[in-house]
């Protein structure tokens, strides 16, 4: 039975052996079990973390199979050599969006940026809604690639969605500056200490990330040549004034002050 499969299989990754965890899905194909989601996402799971991340996207792409052909379950037969079977049952095999989160991760951390995308891209394409970390995680990537106004585009449906979008701002205000959009990276800015809301909570939640934020603006008033508002924006952090809840609300750092410095070279003041 699948499930018993996928118990075990679980139980391996709790303990620490993915290895194991993977090992169970492959027998369980070679003996012709038919796998479901539940037991498959951890099988991705297991194989993104036991360095099999190939296998576990060549799994994948045969969970998409079973969904577009409209298959089911995968099971045994010895059809694909990394995930080792065919195709049977009634359409509980497509992916959904605990299978990409299972290999979303770990892509970023092989710095595989444009695959992450693609997969980010993939799963939207599929009708499935990305969480909060998912979102995060594609800004990452376009702040990697330089791709400021994709970056922008993501930070905006994730405002539409309602999810919490302040965190990932200074991810996408440092792709529009590494793109060559400092007044973007500052509309960003701009739009996050007006939607913060002043509170204890918002500070506890976010003071974190504030900081990156913070100095992210005053990189891009950097590039835009701006030294004085730079001077100016950098006098409002711990104040608890006149910079809205993301300048008041944190001190500057090394970074801060190395930024605005360098802006003030930079404009010969």
């Amino acid at each position: 039975r699948g499930d018993v499969y996928g118990a075990a299989m679980q139980a391996s990754v709790v303990l620490g052996d993915p290895d194991a965890a993977w090992a169970l899905h492959r027998r369980a194909r070679e003996k012709g079990v038919p796998l479901f989601a539940p037991e498959l996402n951890i099988a991705l799971g297991a194989g993104a973390r036991c360095g099999k991340l190939r296998d576990a996207l060549a799994l994948l792409d045969e969970m998409r199979a079973a969904r577009d052909g409209g298959g089911g379950a995968l099971a045994g037969g010895g059809g694909r050599a990394a995930a080792g079977g065919g195709l049977s049952g009634g359409g509980l095999a497509a992916p959904d969006v605990g299978s990409y989160d299972a290999v979303l991760k770990p892509l970023m951390m092989e710095r595989r940026d444009e695959e992450m995308l693609r997969r980010f891209d993939q799963m939207g394409s599929e009708g499935l809604r990305p969480l909060e970390s998912h979102f995060r995680l594609a800004i990452s990537a376009c702040a990697n690639l330089r791709q400021g106004g994709r970056a922008a585009a993501l930070l905006l449906r994730m405002q539409q969605d309602g999810l919490r979008y302040q965190d990932a701002a200074a991810d996408a205000m440092s792709a529009c500056c590494r793109e060559g959009h400092p007044d973007l990276a500052l509309d960003i800015f701009e739009s996050v200490r007006r939607e913060v809301p002043a509170s204890a909570a918002a500070a506890d939640a976010r003071g974190a990330d504030s900081i990156f934020v913070m100095n992210s603006a005053l990189e891009a008033l950097r590039r835009r040549r701006s030294a004085a508002e730079a001077a100016e924006l950098l006098g409002t952090m711990g104040t608890g004034g006149g910079g809205g809840a993301v300048a008041g609300g944190v001190a500057p750092d090394e970074r801060s002050f190395a930024v605005v410095l360098a802006a003030c070279r930079e404009a010969a003041q």
